[in-house]
């Protein structure tokens, strides 16, 4: 269809019936339908495209590349409609749930990653060799049919490679899982794909990705900054080697898809079959929590939502780009990470954010000082003030050095005086203006712990879940990090 209309003219609702809603993004919800005309169960994105005023491009986007794919690895696309101001956008509908739903009823047993992955790679490897990339790679966007096929979803920031350009500089996807070349902008291609597999492939393991109880702002120092994370505890050598080989910091290390298809742990993986074990597993656990809700037993690590309701991780399933609340997943999965094996401490520079009790925490001796908690000023404010100072500081210092090389040169006679003095008068001018820059940076750090001094002596909130007026700047930057595609 080349991502066009299937039939602009044609009503949606006299083709498909829609029913429940399962799931929502920053571009609309979605429910499941049904095909009137065969009966088949479909899922139904609606878009309210008066309200995606600076998105409508980005729609467009999805649905050219939805329309172009056609591979048993990535959901089926099968129209797309337009009722008044109302896109309607049919896909295909997996009823096994998506990888990020596995994972409630506890931890994925590694035989099972080892499925997951390879055909995983099996979709990346299709998409890389048509030229496009993924970018948002993670348990919530990998999808399962009933029968244990697994399946790539949400290509709302997929971006697609042109043989003029080669290599990517926008800033899209989801922190937790993004590779370090993205972070920086540097450039990117097909081996960012490969980066977040291995995180994914961490987060089936272990029940979350690295960095999970940090702010998102934070994560987005610390990965280009820290050693890539590993896997550690009771997992095969060759899981292992296979995450450390996706995990390399230098994207040129990395394998491709095609490659990483060869390694032994993924050759060895059983069929696609043995996945409904899993999609069982978590059909118990959904009706044995539907019991204790009807018996009113609200006890226990149960907070899901009522059936008809959206949970948190379905509706990341069609976030796209977007952050999800900080250590949601590990609130409502009764304790999974507490079981085999687990990541090597990160160099942290703080301890993880408080979790919310419904009692006080008990008291602490008089002797132990309590730790500081993360806060956006603490943790992400201050803290880049204080490393973008610095590393203009260091800037300013390599002028210094290249300036003092051309004088000694000026000195022995093999530079031109005229242009020294030049260079010394702009050296004084750079060094007098940093000077005020760094006046200033300590004056907006005042003000900054100002703001929050306010905020916190006579709170208000920032409504979904966001308490400090600083917390929400930072989320309100992080949604304006996403410059359009060039």
């Amino acid at each position: 269809m080349a991502g066009t209309m299937s039939n602009p003219s044609a009503d949606p609702e006299s083709l498909y019936t829609k029913q429940a809603c399962i799931g929502g993004g920053s571009f609309g919800k979605v429910y499941k339908g049904v095909d009137k005309r065969t009966g088949q169960s479909v899922a139904i994105k609606i878009i309210d495209v008066e309200n995606a005023d600076d998105e409508v491009d980005d729609i467009i986007q999805e649905i050219s590349i939805l329309a172009g794919l056609n591979s048993p690895y990535v959901t089926k696309y099968y129209g797309s409609y337009l009722k008044g101001s109302d896109l309607w956008i049919i896909m295909e509908f997996c009823s096994g749930g998506s990888c990020g739903d596995l994972l409630k009823p506890g931890l994925i047993p590694e035989d099972y990653i080892a499925i997951i992955v390879r055909e995983l790679l099996m979709g990346l490897e299709y998409l890389h060799n048509d030229g496009k990339l993924h970018r948002d790679i993670k348990a919530a966007n990998i999808l399962l049919g009933s029968n244990g096929q697994v399946k790539l979803a949400d290509f709302g920031v997929s971006g697609q490679l042109t043989a003029t350009m080669t290599k990517k500089n926008t800033f899209v996807g989801t922190p937790f899982w993004m590779a370090p070349e993205v972070i920086k902008q540097s450039g990117y291609d097909h081996k960012a794909d490969i980066w977040s597999l291995g995180i994914t492939a961490l987060e089936l393991a272990i029940g979350e990705p690295p960095y999970s109880d940090i702010h998102p702002m934070k994560v987005l120092f610390l990965i280009p900054k820290n050693p890539a994370p590993s896997l550690e505890g009771n997992f095969s050598r060759e899981f292992k080697d296979f995450v450390a080989s996706c995990l390399q910091k230098d994207p040129r290390a990395r394998p491709s898809a095609r490659q990483l298809l060869k390694h032994p742990w993924v050759r060895k993986a059983k069929r696609t079959a043995y996945l409904t074990e899993l999609i069982e597993r978590l059909e118990r656990w959904q009706a044995s929590h539907r019991e204790n809700r009807e018996r009113g037993d609200d006890e226990g690590d149960y907070q899901d939502a009522a059936p008809e309701q959206v949970s948190e991780e379905e509706s990341d399933l069609w976030d796209f780009g977007t952050v999800r609340p900080v250590g949601s997943r590990a609130a409502g999965n009764g304790g999974g990470m507490g079981g085999a094996g687990g990541l090597k401490a990160m160099n942290e520079s703080g301890p993880p954010p408080p979790q919310h009790q419904s009692a006080p925490p008990p008291a602490q001796p008089a002797h132990q000082q309590q730790p500081e908690p993360i806060t956006a000023l603490s943790s992400v404010i201050l803290p880049a003030l204080e490393a973008s100072l610095h590393r203009r500081s260091y800037q300013l210092s390599l002028l210094q050095k290249k300036h003092n090389a051309a004088a000694a040169s000026s000195r022995a006679g093999t530079t031109d005086t005229a242009q020294l003095q030049a260079q010394s008068r702009d050296l004084l001018l750079k060094r007098q203006t940093h000077d005020q820059i760094r006046k200033g940076i300590a004056k907006a750090a005042k003000l900054f712990a100002e703001i929050d001094q306010w905020d916190a002596a006579s709170p208000v909130g920032m409504g979904e879940g966001v308490e400090g007026l600083l917390e929400g700047f930072l989320e309100e930057v992080l949604c304006r990090v996403e410059p359009e595609d060039v």
